[in-house]
Order: structure tokens, then C-alpha cells, then sequence
């Protein structure tokens, strides 16, 4: 501890003891000028130990040295008095490391400053074992007996002392001892980096499957009758080879788009095909021939078949293509699974429901009865008690002209839009100009925008209010013109 200063101007003395037989310091003001305090620093350093009086001048360094300061609740009123005369900030922030109170000149300063800024790294870590140590305690605390909480006690006190020392090689050997008596209460676990990454990995997919469950849900769009406001998956006949990987990288990517090359090993006539998925987006078919062999097509077999031509009873050459050009993807879009249980749904909502129970939808031969209810997506047409008109290309609502944005750029007739149709074949509802529907309670009418050539509730019938799973309300790839909001 550097000497006190003894000099200064009696006009602004200020006077401090610290008997060494009484913890309470004596603090006296002989004149006002006396608060006009300096700068707040920090130090480590022995504590005084005998009285002493202090002559000053006003410039005075209040320094936190020593032995903790929250053991002496009158030490740390002291300092807190002080910090608040001199007008500094964060005195209780510094006081959660620190001391008893010392006075030094500000020539001493430098001296201060550098062994508080510079801290030896082996006491940084004395102080980070102490804290592992003492999770450990508050981790086992209902396991551990009495006395092995107080031996790791003792030999936290131990590494603390060696640290306020500044003792490196005390330090060492007391961070040993710390580390056997814990490593035999708590030893440590087999494979830790594995155990953590697990346990990370764990919570980030239960974290997922409750955000799929219950908030947003993505849903791939397979077919075209929303286009052109969502694409379906379409597909491209060409008779030149496939670019080279990195053009279709960056197709992938970007566009959604797989390119197809797939080619006859021998002469081989087609006699089925067999649609297939995982993880309800990756969707492929297998083209099964005469000879045995099969072929698989990166695409649907909707794709495959009306697209490529690969149909029962085609005979292909050998080296000649079953499939070759390429597959866009169709739009990937996110569901919010909340919006209804805040509000109910609005006419002209794009929205995604299961077939469940839908007889028009589920009893048709071509329906993959083995991959369970279905999902759709069409647009709300129609409400509980509404009646709907289809007189193309326009569509009534209760004797009205379609009025949401979403109808009324079905029926622009511009950027791909044809307007809404009375189906002639295979439709139950709104067949003629003349027909109406009227919609049920706690059921649905849904329309496709690529009226034409979709498969909607003038087929199969209404969507009943239960099988509504969400609004959707993003198309978040591929980053074509789709992307972004949907309405």
C-alpha cells in the first residue's frame, strides 16, 4: 500500500480512521469543501492495519482493496457514501468483486490502474473454478452429505486466498485439491462434447415438431390448380443433356428446378408405374418394365406420365430417354395453424384443410388410400349460409359480384388469369350459369384460381369447418415471383 499523502490544503482536509481493533470506520468533515471527491478506481492491495490519520488535497482516489467488502456492512455504507459524493457511476456494480477502502494520491495512480486492468490470467481462472465448484454444490446440494459440501468449501477458500495472494504456484496446487475432491463427489461424464450436442440437437427438434404441431406448418404445392397464384410441380421435356452440377446447384436453389435424365439400359416396354414420397416432399416415380427392370423419375407420376410419356405399353430403345428435361418444384408455403383460433376465416383466405371425410375426395379410385387423409389448398369461396354463382368468368356471392382482391384477379382475365368456369363433366355443383349453391352450416366451398383445370368443391363437395388446418400466408421457396405474401 503506497504511503498516504500528508500534504495538501487544511482548507479541504478530510480525516479517516481505520482502527485496527474496530471495524467501523470514523469519517469527519471539518468543512464542506471537504466532499469534493475525485475519481472512483479500483486496486487489490493489504489492508491498513494501524490508525492513521489523512491529510489531503481534494483530488482523492476512493480504491477497493483487500478482503471482501460485503463482509463489513459499515465499510460498504462508507463507500457508498463517498461514491455518491463524488458523482461517479457504477460504484455498486465494482463493489460485487471488492474491499475494504484505502486512500491513495493520484500521482500512485498508475500504479493502481495497472494492476487492476491486467489481472494474471492463473487468478481469472482461480475465480472461474471457484464458480464451477459452487454450481456443483447447488447442482448436488440434496446428494451431498454435510461434510463433503464443507470440504469443497474449505478448498474453495483455499484457491480464493492463494488467488488474493497472488501466489501462482499456491493457486495451482489449491486447484488441484479442488479438482480431485470435486472429480470424486461429481466425476465427469463419459463422451461430454457428445452428450451436449445431443441434448442440443434434442431440443431443437422438440422445439420444431411444436412449432409444426401447434404455430406454422410448411406445405409443398403439388398440383397446378392454384396457378398462376401458387405453382404446382411442372414439368419440361427437352432433348438436350443436363447442365453441368454447378448451373443445376443454383437452379436447385433458386429456382425449385431438378433436371431428368433418365435412359433405357436395353430395350424395355413400360407396363406400370408406382408413385412414391418421403417426408411428404420428396416425391419420385418408379417406371417398372416388362423385363423386370425399374426406373426411377425424379418427379410425380402425374409428371412422369403426362409429361414424359413414360405410360404403360410404351416401348423405349435402349439408349433412347425414358424421362429427360427437367422438374420445377412446385411453391413451398408456410400455414399459420393459429390464425383461426384468433379469427374466423374470410372469403377469399387461401387456406389448407385435410380430406377427411370428404366422400367426393377420398372414395375416388385414384386416391392413395394407403398415405391416409390428404391435404389441399384452394381459396374460401364460400362461408357458412352464403350462396354462390358461377356465371364465367365471374363468380356471385349472394347475388354480388365477387368482391375480395383475390376473386377479382381471378377474373381480370390478365397475367394468366381465365376466370372462373362451369365445369361440363364429372362437377355436382355449379354446372350451369342458372345453378346455385347454397353453403351448409359449419362447412366451407372451396375454388381453385386455375379454375379450369382444378379439382374443388364443385367436384367433391364441401369442406367441413373441422378440417380446416390453417391460412396460408407465405410462399418462403423457390425464390421465384411467387415469393413473399399470399393473397
Amino acid at each position: 500500500m503506497p504511503d498516504l499523502m500528508e500534504k495538501g490544503d487544511p482548507d479541504f482536509l478530510t480525516k479517516i480512521r481505520l482502527p485496527a481493533a474496530a471495524k467501523r470506520p470514523e469519517i469527519l468533515h471539518p468543512d464542506a469543501n471537504a466532499r469534493r471527491i475525485g475519481q472512483i478506481q479500483v486496486r487489490m492491495a493489504r489492508p491498513l492495519e494501524d490508525p492513521q490519520p489523512i491529510r489531503a488535497d481534494p483530488v482523492l482516489e476512493i480504491v477497493l482493496v483487500g478482503q471482501l467488502l460485503h463482509e463489513d456492512r459499515d465499510l460498504l455504507d462508507l463507500a457508498r457514501d463517498l461514491g455518491r459524493q463524488s458523482g461517479e457511476r457504477g460504484l455498486d456494480d465494482l463493489l460485487g468483486n471488492g474491499n475494504q477502502i484505502g486512500f491513495v494520491s493520484h500521482g500512485d495512480f498508475d500504479k493502481v490502474s495497472h494492476s487492476m486492468f491486467f489481472t494474471p490470467r492463473y487468478v481469472k481462472e482461480a475465480r472461474q473454478y471457484c464458480e464451477a465448484a459452487r454450481r456443483v454444490i447447488r447442482y448436488r446440494l440434496d446428494l451431498l452429505t454435510a461434510d463433503q459440501v464443507a470440504a469443497i468449501d474449505t478448498r474453495i477458500d483455499a484457491l480464493e486466498e492463494a488467488a488474493r495472494n497472488r501466489d501462482s504456484a499456491a493457486v495451482k496446487a489449491s486447484a488441484v485439491e479442488l479438482e480431485k475432491i470435486v472429480g470424486k463427489i461429481a466425476p465427469p461424464r463419459s463422451n461430454p462434447g457428445w452428450r451436449e450436442n445431443c441434448e442440443v440437437l434434442l431440443v431443437a427438434i422438440v422445439i420444431a415438431a411444436g412449432v409444426r404441431a401447434y404455430l406454422l406448418e410448411p406445405f409443398k404445392i403439388p398440383t397446378g390448380s392454384m396457378q398462376p397464384t401458387l405453382n404446382g410441380v411442372v414439368g419440361r421435356v427437352s432433348s438436350e443433356a443436363p447442365p453441368n452440377p454447378l448451373v443445376r446447384a443454383f437452379d436447385f436453389v433458386v429456382r425449385g428446378r431438378t433436371f431428368v435424365d433418365v435412359v433405357a439400359n436395353q430395350d424395355e416396354v413400360v407396363i406400370d408405374l408406382k408413385e412414391e414420397s418421403r417426408l411428404n416432399y420428396f416425391t419420385w416415380t418408379r417406371v417398372i418394365c416388362e423385363s423386370g427392370n425399374s426406373y426411377s423419375v425424379f418427379a410425380p407420376l402425374a409428371v412422369t406420365a403426362g409429361t414424359f410419356g413414360a405410360v404403360p405399353g410404351r416401348q423405349i430403345k435402349r439408349g433412347e430417354p425414358i424421362a429427360r428435361g427437367y422438374v420445377d418444384n412446385g411453391d413451398f408455403v408456410l400455414v399459420n395453424k393459429l390464425a383461426y383460433n384468433f379469427s374466423s376465416p374470410q372469403r377469399g383466405d387461401v387456406f389448407v384443410f385435410r380430406t377427411t371425410g370428404i366422400s367426393g375426395i377420398e372414395d375416388r379410385p385414384d386416391f392413395p388410400k394407403d398415405l391416409g387423409s390428404q391435404h389441399y389448398i384452394k381459396r374460401l369461396a364460400g362461408l357458412p349460409g352464403d350462396t354462390l354463382r358461377i356465371i364465367s368468368p365471374q363468380l356471385f356471392l349472394n347475388g354480388q359480384l365477387a368482391s375480395a382482391k383475390g376473386f377479382q384477379r381471378v377474373m381480370s382475365l390478365k397475367d394468366g388469369y381465365r376466370g372462373y368456369s362451369n365445369p361440363s363433366m364429372g362437377a355436382i355443383y355449379l354446372t350451369d350459369p342458372q345453378d346455385t349453391v347454397p353453403i351448409p352450416q359449419h362447412c366451407f366451398f372451396a375454388l381453385g384460381d386455375n379454375s379450369y383445370n382444378s379439382s374443388d368443391s364443385r367436384y367433391w363437395g364441401f369442406v367441413p369447418q373441422a378440417n380446416v388446418t390453417g391460412k396460408a400466408f407465405v410462399a418462403f421457396w423457390p425464390f421465384t415471383s411467387h415469393w413473399g405474401f399470399i393473397d
